[in-house]
């Protein structure tokens, strides 16, 4: 069996207060901040011990390239996108770099070889909790969680509805044709996949049913954290008193 780890975005970010913000990289901590990440994925992938799995890296410019390369021991393929592309305070960046890496995976390896893709932010350090219970192979696309439903109503042709965590996603084999369309690991994704006639509960699942807020400095999270922010609080607002039913598609209490 065989899995390709698919890591993007921007590395060695500076440490900040302001995650999300601070577009700032390759300064005094960086390098063991993201060597920190690295280290946690390969980590996971150590543990899949069944598994042959590759690496490939799509980030920005970097001065720590030959370090980042050492991380990951030989990553089949690793592109450096001009760093004057990433703009100050753009969500959009996320998109054009899983955007980027997709277009550079499928022009550079033949994905009909694996069995699973795992596409991932390369500042996210992965914790025991998520590597313990990943589940590599599974026959259905997974992301992280829900965060939120407007009304809790569900509305797939009311755009921003169905709000999810964007840091990470496992996509199996049969799933391979969602990697055409553009968008597929954002806050509004579940909206694209059911474009491409993909459901919730057959074909989409996530890795937990509570809620968290996919930025770590604002809600602390069990499975994953930011190393170049500070860890928020165990709680945000009232969501720990909430969980998704994939069955119902809406927010219930969570009793447990």
């Amino acid at each position: 069996m065989k899995g390709l780890f698919v890591l993007f975005g921007e590395s060695f970010r500076n440490y900040s207060n302001v995650g999300g913000l601070h577009r700032g990289k390759d300064g005094e901590g960086s390098l063991e901040l993201q060597k920190e990440a690295s280290v946690s994925h390969m980590n996971l992938l150590n543990s899949l011990n069944t598994y042959d799995v590759d690496i490939l890296i799509n980030t920005y410019d970097t001065k720590y390239k030959k370090e980042l390369l050492s991380f990951y021991k030989e990553p089949i393929h690793a592109n450096f996108m001009d760093k004057n592309s990433c703009k100050e305070n753009r969500s959009a960046n996320t998109e054009k770099s899983v955007d980027q890496a997709i277009k550079i995976t499928k022009e550079n390896v033949d994905i009909t070889m694996y069995d699973f893709i795992f596409i991932c932010r390369l500042d996210l350090l992965l914790k025991p909790k998520l590597i313990e219970n990943f589940l590599p192979i599974k026959d259905k696309i997974i992301f992280p969680n829900v965060m939120s439903i407007v009304d809790n109503k569900f509305r797939m042709h009311q755009k921003g509805n169905f709000c999810i965590s964007d840091v990470f996603c496992i996509i199996p084999k049969k799933y391979y044709h969602i990697l055409e369309k553009k968008r597929i690991l954002r806050h509004g994704a579940i909206h694209g996949l059911y474009d491409l006639d993909l459901h919730i509960d057959k074909d989409i699942d996530f890795f937990t049913y509570n809620l968290y807020v996919a930025n770590t400095i604002q809600h602390k999270n069990p499975f994953y954290k930011m190393v170049n922010r500070p860890e928020g609080p165990e709680t945000f607002k009232n969501w720990h008193t909430k969980k998704f039913n994939k069955k119902l598609l809406k927010l219930e209490p969570n009793n447990s």
